[in-house]
């Protein structure tokens, strides 16, 4: 895990001397966005090549199927108040993934134990 920091690390001082120069803040999103896809992929690798071997293409799909709902949604309700579009999106978000039975028994047991504290 060091390492992967410490190489996200380094990347992203190097992303921003070249990017905020030239994009100013967005420059600094850019670079935060590059960074984090970097370490997330870094972090993959160490988990399935020292811990556990994760079947990725498992994982994403349902997620990316809601995602790509509530943006849908989100991009046609763009006339609705913002914070009723946030909670509906939110809302839908989770619905999609409740549909897609992305949630398993014992994520369900989990929420709700967390939601009751």
């Amino acid at each position: 895990m060091a390492l992967a920091a410490g190489t996200c690390a380094v990347l992203n001082v190097i992303l921003n001397l070249i990017l905020i120069p030239r994009f100013s803040y967005i420059g600094t999103g850019i670079a935060t966005i590059i960074t984090a896809t970097v370490l997330l992929g870094l972090y993959f690798y160490f988990v399935c090549k020292y811990l556990y071997q994760l079947p990725l293409h498992k994982m994403v799909v349902k997620p990316i199927v809601a995602a790509a709902i509530m943006a849908i949604f989100l991009h046609f309700g763009s006339g609705i108040n913002l914070a009723v579009l946030i909670a509906s999106a939110i809302v839908l978000y989770f619905l999609t993934l409740r549909v897609l039975r992305a949630f398993s028994g014992e994520d369900i047991r989990l929420l709700k134990r967390a939601l009751q504290r």
